[in-house]
């Protein structure tokens, strides 16, 4: 329903049946995961902050994010293949 608490106009049909938004997010941490992106890294896009002793002395470096869009993009780019390939891999 519309910020305005006015019903829609018309109903949009999901995209994938079950998905809620709120489910990239932890679609996105797993991919993080997988590409064994460093926890401080994580921790910042995912808009947390590392408590304890790692939080103090652990910080995110330009190479650290030049690795993560590498990866993210050979990941998305295998993705596309795969989608044009018509989802055979």
């Amino acid at each position: 329903m519309p910020a305005s608490g006015e019903p829609a106009e018309e109903a949009v049909p999901p995209v994938v049946a079950g998905a809620v938004f709120h489910g990239l997010r932890h679609h996105h941490k797993t991919v993080l995961d997988e590409l064994d992106v460093p926890e401080v890294l994580v921790c910042e896009r995912m808009g947390h902050q590392m408590g304890g002793i790692q939080g103090r002395y652990s910080h995110v470096t330009e190479l650290m994010r030049r690795r993560l869009n590498s990866g993210l993009q050979r990941r998305y780019a295998g993705l596309a293949k795969t989608v044009r390939a018509g989802g055979k891999r």
